[in-house]
């Protein structure tokens, strides 16, 4: 049965091997074909030039994934990133299989697919589909709405808490991290670190991110501000085991890498109180309103980190990412879910 089943995805520029959705086909079975997209040498262009790119890379793999799909017959596709899929138009007028797609985006993005040919064919194709993965109980209905699809189920976006686990490493200063590109409030993380600069507290806030972010949103650098970007797995998991706090400012998010993988850490976290980051975070991080303005939002991170937090909760936070959200326990419930879509 396996061997009729097979998936699709690819990685963007910004995430590494043992991060990001993509992660999930390292820890399905082999008999599974899984179709890996790469985008070679792409992060050292212009961006407009890196993405035509992409879509070249994207467009040529679609359509070998259509020609080996009509000979080969598999019963079923599983698309990553669908969002980001489809080029070549509706994917059902080529196959005659199942598909089962995983959602990605918010509710406050979905209004923008109508507004290309790639977008109205991935709308097309999610209406069409076997099933819908939501990654957050509260899109249910927006997605319903949306792609006018009833069968929809809800399985978590996963973490590697094989890979990113707490170490002890030597602290050289203390240090406030946030990582990520999409959804971040930006301007918010920024008026933050110039609140503490203006306070003269001695936390340094570390930045990962794609410079394009800087540059957009005129991020300054100042004495108490570190950017990178193009970092290695190994250096980001150093950085959140250096770090005394990750400060997630977001604007909005249905699943989030770096809250995950703060938790699999043991890392103390402030995140804007959102559905999706209730869903994840529950009572192991800490939360600041969305309306919350810079001083609010400081004052939440000052307390955070003047804050003792007992060994008990910190365990309980990496067993809690353990428990719910490691890529053994999400792949299998994807296996049951791919039984189940095929018994239909």
């Amino acid at each position: 049965m396996k061997q009729k089943i097979w998936t699709f995805s690819f990685a963007f520029e910004h995430h590494g091997s043992f991060s990001a959705f993509h992660r999930l086909a390292d820890y399905l079975p082999e008999e599974i074909r899984k179709v890996q997209v790469t985008f070679p040498w792409t992060r050292f262009m212009p961006k407009p030039l890196r993405n035509r790119m992409r879509v070249f890379y994207l467009v040529s793999a679609e359509k070998r994934l259509i020609r080996q799909a009509s000979q080969a017959q598999p019963r079923l596709i599983h698309f990553f990133y669908p969002e980001n899929c489809f080029f070549t138009g509706p994917f059902q007028k080529n196959f005659k299989g199942k598909t089962l797609l995983t959602l990605h985006q918010p509710q406050s993005v979905l209004p923008s697919f109508k507004t290309s040919f790639q977008g109205k064919s991935f709308l097309e194709t999610a209406k069409n589909a076997g099933l819908l993965i939501a990654l957050s109980p509260h899109v249910v209905r927006a997605y319903r709405a949306a792609f006018l699809n009833p069968r929809i189920q809800v399985i978590p976006h996963g973490v590697d808490t094989n890979f990113f686990r707490p170490q002890k490493k030597e602290k050289r200063f203390p240090l406030i991290l946030t990582v990520g590109n999409w959804m971040r409030d930006f301007n918010l993380w920024a008026q933050v670190a110039e609140n503490f600069l203006k306070n003269e507290r001695a936390e340094k806030f570390c930045l990962i991110t794609n410079p394009e972010n800087i540059r957009r949103f005129q991020i300054q650098k100042t004495r108490n501000t570190i950017f990178y970007h193009g970092v290695k797995d190994q250096e980001i998991r150093d950085l959140y085991n250096q770090a005394d706090c990750i400060f997630l400012p977001l604007l909005d998010a249905v699943a989030n890498n770096a809250l995950l993988e703060a938790l699999a850490v043991n890392r103390r976290v402030l995140v804007t109180d959102l559905p999706a980051t209730k869903y994840y975070g529950s009572n192991r991080v800490w939360y600041f309103d969305k309306k919350a303005g810079p001083d609010a939002a400081a004052s939440a991170l000052t307390d955070l980190l003047n804050k003792k937090i007992n060994k008990k909760k910190k365990v309980s936070s990496l067993e809690y990412a353990k428990s719910n959200f490691s890529w053994v326990k999400i792949s299998n419930l994807y296996l049951k879910t791919y039984d189940s879509l095929l018994k239909k």
